[in-house]
């Protein structure tokens, strides 16, 4: 029995039809095997799904909103500078926050969906990369193919790492060479980031929505500055259901106003959070 008509309907299931990127899980350093692995920087940018059919382009967000219109320059270089028709996994980088990556982007391509009607999400990375090198023509100063390296030892990860980081990037990508490409968070691909901890007071808390009104969930931190406490951030994760229920019983005995469904707080409770990074919004 002939199986091209299910080939094709799968074939156009991809093309200009965005699904979820395939996303990594966490990694420890020092429970890596450089086995059959391949290492890449890990970019702090915008995740983007590109779909080309000939001269009509679309740029895909991660979750799946049309960008095509926002970033006009990168629609002209993936015109000039990829071949055939294909759905390419990416990120656009540029700057530290939106603003500063929309003036001056920069589409860095790390794999290969779908090329000139064949479905690649169940070839192996390393198949995968060699059709996505054949694709990709030239770097240009607005396009260009992710860095991979293959490491042989432990310290060739710890190395790659280190340098990663001391040049500015937001990590290392770990991906197994044989991992096919799945939509959601997988273990064949891992992420490994930098990490520090603060020790912040905690100065408002907001309950929770029914049924969990009761609770409170999110947290505003302040720090210490010239004697003075200053708003840091907010946290809403990290808490077990019964942590949440023994917290919140001790933080309404430290209320010192209320304002709608938020409580303000005597400081005298000190979170120390773990964290990758801040957003400034």
């Amino acid at each position: 029995m002939s199986t091209t008509g299910s080939l094709e309907k799968e074939v156009a299931e991809l093309l200009f039809q965005p699904s979820n990127p395939m996303l990594a899980s966490d990694a420890q350093l020092e429970n890596l095997n450089p086995e059959k692995i391949v290492l890449e920087p890990k970019e702090d940018g915008i995740r983007v799904q590109v779909h080309k059919s000939e001269d009509d382009i679309k740029l895909f967000s991660r979750s799946c909103r049309d960008m095509t219109d926002t970033f006009p320059v990168l629609v002209e270089n993936v015109r000039n500078h990829v071949r055939g028709s294909c759905v390419l996994d990416g990120e656009i980088i540029g700057g530290k926050n939106f603003r500063t990556i929309r003036k001056n982007p920069h589409l860095r391509i790390f794999d290969a969906l779908y090329f000139d009607g064949e479905n690649l999400t169940g070839k192996e990375l390393c198949e995968r990369h060699q059709i996505l090198v054949s694709c990709v023509g030239a770097n240009s100063t607005n396009l260009s193919i992710i860095e991979q390296f293959k490491p042989e030892t432990v310290h060739d990860i710890k190395k790659f790492y280190i340098g990663c980081v001391v040049k500015g990037f937001e990590g290392v990508m770990i991906k197994k060479l044989n991992s096919k490409y799945l939509n959601g968070r997988s273990y064949d691909w891992l992420k490994l980031k930098p990490k520090a901890t603060l020790d912040l007071a905690v100065i408002e808390a907001t309950y929770g929505v029914p049924p969990y009104d009761k609770l409170m969930s999110q947290f505003v931190l302040a720090c210490m500055e010239n004697g003075k406490l200053l708003k840091f951030c907010k946290v809403f994760a990290g808490l077990t259901f019964s942590q949440r229920i023994e917290l919140t019983k001790y933080l309404e005995t430290k209320i010192l106003e209320r304002v709608k469904n938020s409580v303000i707080l005597n400081p005298e409770i000190v979170f120390e959070i773990e964290f990758e990074h801040f957003v400034q919004f």
